[in-house]
């Protein structure tokens, strides 16, 4: 028997919430901070206003795809033209992954629900515009965040005018937060002894450094949030990678670690010694926002899938469900055995991957899926 606790993959959630500010509060801000004409900022955002904007984020889009150079999509950034693009449309793209992570595995969000008193403190590593911890405060509101929960918010990031636009739309979604920026680094950013954190989100920021900050994240890890350190990167080779190898580094000095996901063990990454492979997921969606699917369908890029590598290092205090136990992860699309004729896949075990023979009941079986061969 097969057991989908994802069934067969989770559908997307419609964050009402969040659908509702990307097609009217934050094409509004860059409407408003962003347009040439002073005329044009007191109007509301429509048509025109995506057909002016499109140009920019096709030329940005391209810029990101060709060039993955840190430094330079930091001066991309300083533009003003590329950040109103970056705000329009990627970040609203980037913010759907972070919500399908979230809503795989909302277990690991329920301490941050459990006490209304206590303060939520976020750390938003690499933050450009606060992507994920906008992403997170309102996938928290849609599951019941008391609304006179105190909240703090700490980005940090190179790029100060990226942090000040994410300032002032946080200000805006959630007024009573606490918000502070550390405009530096990841290199230098040095979190004080007697600092504490609800969750550490890390957002497309590996993928974009030379050498991964290993002591950083370890020391991290060490202060134990309770929503765990959640990493998101893109599902390409070199970013997987280095999740897989920052995996190995923090199960050495720690060999209770626990992980929220994609592991459903804690051993060694099968494809740790495999320079061949990489652990990486595409997740079928369909996402209702006007302007997002317009613009996609500009792009020629229509998003129906989600593509992304992640790792979340999860709480000491973390239990998974019942329901996981006995759980395997697909980790490829079904490919031809040429022994037996069959479709097969790879199945994800401590130290080394399994080649499954797939039966006329399975043969739907997909990257990242959790299975009961």
């Amino acid at each position: 028997m097969t057991i989908r606790p994802m069934n067969q993959f989770i559908p997307l959630v419609q964050n009402k919430a969040l659908l509702d500010w990307v097609d009217t509060e934050l094409p509004q801000y860059v409407k408003t901070h962003y347009s040439p004409n002073q005329k044009w900022k007191k109007t509301p955002f429509d048509q025109k206003d995506a057909s002016f904007y499109l140009s920019a984020i096709e030329e940005l889009s391209e810029l990101l795809t060709l060039d993955r150079n840190f430094s330079k999509k930091q001066a991309y950034l300083n533009l003003p033209k590329f950040r109103s693009s970056y705000l329009l449309y990627f970040l609203p793209l980037q913010a759907f992954k972070f919500l399908y992570t979230f809503q795989m595995h909302l277990e690991a969000l329920k301490p941050l629900l459990e006490n209304p008193k206590k303060e939520i403190h976020i750390l938003d590593c690499g933050s450009g515009p606060a992507t994920a911890s906008i992403a997170l405060l309102l996938e928290l509101k849609r599951n019941g965040l008391n609304p006179n929960t105190p909240i703090r918010i700490t980005l940090v990031d190179d790029n100060q005018a990226i942090l000040k636009d994410a300032k002032a739309i946080l200000k805006k979604l959630v007024p009573h937060a606490y918000i502070q920026y550390v405009h530096c680094s990841i290199e230098r950013f040095k979190p004080q002894a007697e600092d504490t954190y609800s969750i550490v989100l890390v957002g497309h920021l590996l993928n974009e450094m030379k050498k991964t900050p290993i002591q950083l994240f370890a020391q991290l890890a060490q202060k134990d949030p309770a929503g765990g350190i959640l990493f998101l990167e893109p599902a390409i080779d070199t970013a997987s990678r280095k999740l897989i190898e920052l995996r190995e580094i923090l199960l050495e000095e720690n060999k209770k670690i626990q992980f929220v996901g994609p592991c459903l063990h804690s051993e060694r990454c099968p494809f740790f010694n495999d320079n061949k492979d990489w652990c990486h997921f595409s997740f079928p969606v369909q996402i209702e926002s006007k302007w997002f699917n317009w613009l996609s369908k500009q792009l020629s890029e229509k998003k129906s899938w989600l593509k992304f590598s992640y790792l979340w290092i999860a709480s000491a205090q973390f239990k998974k469900a019942n329901s996981s136990k006995n759980l395997k992860l697909v980790l490829t699309d079904p490919m031809d055995d040429m022994k037996s004729k069959q479709k097969a896949v790879l199945i994800c075990e401590p130290n080394k991957t399994r080649r499954y023979l797939l039966n006329s009941n399975e043969k739907h079986w997909l990257r990242g899926m959790r299975v009961k061969p």
